[in-house]
């Protein structure tokens, strides 16, 4: 069976990890942390924060190395993995991974202002 295909949007909480394998493959690893967005007293706020590790292989890793800073809003479309790893102290978690075949950075804009005619010839 296929691993789940996700498409995520969030901030990377640390600049890209890169490095290179014995074999000399490319590998990117990255964490996002992406925020629900919720109506509260007519008010957008944020909501619980999802993590995600981002782990991007080859020539996109070389790309997303170059590419992406700490901070940064990123769009990621890859395969959903679920890990299981012993932290310090010895218990047992569980992590997600996202696969990513497509990274792409995210363009936000703020509230926009009102405009005339007189401050737009094209209107």
């Amino acid at each position: 069976m296929a691993l789940p295909t996700i498409t995520a949007v969030g901030n990377l909480v640390f600049e890209p990890d890169f490095g290179v394998t014995a074999n000399g493959i490319s590998r990117c690893k990255m964490r996002i942390a992406c925020n629900e967005r919720k109506k509260q007293d007519g008010e957008w706020v944020d909501g619980d924060t999802s993590y995600f590790d981002i782990i991007v292989w080859r020539g996109l890793a070389d790309a997303a190395g170059d590419t992406f800073k700490k901070g940064q809003a990123i769009l990621v479309v890859g395969k959903v993995k679920v890990t299981k790893y012993e932290d310090k102290n010895g218990v047992e978690r569980q992590g997600v991974e996202i696969h990513a075949d497509e990274l792409a950075a995210v363009v936000k804009g703020s509230k926009p202002k009102e405009i005339s005619s007189t401050d737009d010839p094209w209107l």
